[in-house]
């Protein structure tokens, strides 16, 4: 599906979606408890949707009513089970070692994009560990139960690895011990696992070079609701930076989302931004900067838009590892500015980006299939002037209205499909 999006005036308020990192990691715990929770203040992104079938693939009984889903916990039988990630890294990655940990007979898969996404680090883990896996991709068959012992992981390919480790000797009957190497990305999604855990009563502790998993029975009130999500709400933040006046509820100022960095950024950037019970920010001459992205990698596309709108040469580090998300997301994101005519390069994990020398799109801008691509550029479209957007439907990855919000800050006409 291609859309067609226009320069607008941009105004308004708008509540953000809810966020997904801590949606997936509610409900998977909630399914592995030992009571039945409700869960509030969901989007059904097909992420979280994509959660959500695993979970009632393995057992789970899940109810949607509106925004609230009502999860009864895994009922554990010896069946083999079929389980299908859809898209979803996190659903793959969080529930690769939380089956095994379980020992159930599994056969896991997922659309070709996820098939093409490593977890051979993941599944060497596992096997040393005990289980037996039928290959070292999707799709792949895990049988047998995890041992608890000492666990070492490597930290720079993806923190995904280490929450479904996390979570799933917590189900073990004896403490594990986590060593992390090479470092680790995405710390602050670490912080997340670690303060939904904690709320459900898992017994963590940090070590210098890693985690102690103590066992834990999940427990949780009767009711939870998921905060709003600064990933999605970057896009927003963004667009009032360069086009108008929009004020954002629905984002807790003290989050441990890594993703409220954009917010700081911004700031940096020269963007008026206002911060209370909402977080306003209005249209404003951006200036380069120079940061390091490693442990927000779902910022760079939006903050790249953001660069090639500043005054200067703006350089982001860390670049390397957007090559395998749902895209080869560095690729996708050169492409992106080269289609609206910004000077960059790239050099040694490093993008560079010469701000104002962009101009209007004389093709349409690919959208990968990835829906962080699809928007940082219907973002540049409205700051620009005006760009067709190519697999505008992979938006539902994550952030399904996102079109609808962007028609309801800038009027009807904002984005219009092409037949």
């Amino acid at each position: 599906m291609n859309i067609l999006v226009k320069k607008s005036d941009i105004q308004g308020n708008i509540r953000v979606i809810p966020s997904k990192s801590y949606a997936h990691r509610i409900l998977i715990l909630s399914a592995l408890g030992n009571s039945t929770v409700t869960v509030n203040n969901l989007i059904y992104s097909k992420d979280i949707l994509a959660t959500i079938n695993a979970l009632i693939s393995l057992g789970a009984k899940i109810d949607l009513v509106g925004d609230s889903v009502k999860v009864e916990p895994i009922g554990y039988d010896s069946e083999p089970k079929s389980v299908f990630c859809d898209e979803s890294g996190s659903t793959l990655r969080f529930l690769l070692p939380i089956i095994s940990a379980l020992g159930l007979t599994a056969t896991v898969d997922g659309k070709q994009g996820l098939r093409n996404r490593p977890i051979k680090l993941l599944l060497d883990v596992l096997v040393e560990h005990g289980v037996k896996v039928s290959a070292d991709s999707l799709p792949v068959t895990l049988s047998g139960k995890l041992k608890a012992g000492t666990f070492i992981i490597d930290g720079s390919q993806s923190s995904q690895n280490l929450t479904g480790l996390m979570i799933a000797l917590s189900l073990l009957d004896e403490p594990s011990e986590i060593i992390i190497k090479n470092g680790l990305v995405s710390v602050g999604y670490i912080d997340i696992t670690l303060e939904v855990m904690k709320l459900f009563g898992a017994n963590i502790v940090k070590t210098d070079n890693g985690y102690i998993v103590n066992p834990a029975t999940f427990s949780v009130q009767d009711n939870i609701s998921v905060e709003g999500d600064y990933s999605s709400a970057s896009f927003l933040l963004a667009l009032g930076a360069l086009c108008g006046d929009i004020a954002i509820s629905g984002l807790k100022l003290d989050s441990n989302q890594g993703d409220r960095a954009i917010v700081d950024i911004l700031i940096k950037m020269g963007a008026d931004i206002s911060i209370g019970d909402t977080i306003t920010v209005k249209k404003s001459n951006l200036k380069a900067i120079d940061i390091v992205a490693t442990d927000i990698p779902d910022l760079i596309p939006i903050i790249a838009v953001c660069c090639a709108r500043a005054k200067g040469v703006s350089s982001i580090k860390g670049v390397d590892r957007l090559k395998i998300k749902e895209s080869d997301r560095l690729l996708a994101v050169c492409d992106m500015l080269a289609d609206f005519g910004v000077i960059h390069y790239y050099a040694k994990d490093t993008l560079y980006i010469y701000g104002g020398t962009q101009k209007a799109p004389t093709r349409p801008i690919k959208g990968y299939n990835d829906h962080r691509i699809v928007m940082s550029a219907s973002v540049m479209a409205v700051a620009l002037g005006q760009g067709e957007i190519t697999d505008c439907e992979a938006i539902s990855k994550s952030y399904p209205n996102f079109f609808e919000d962007l028609k309801v800050l800038g009027g009807d006409e904002i984005a219009q499909v092409l037949g």
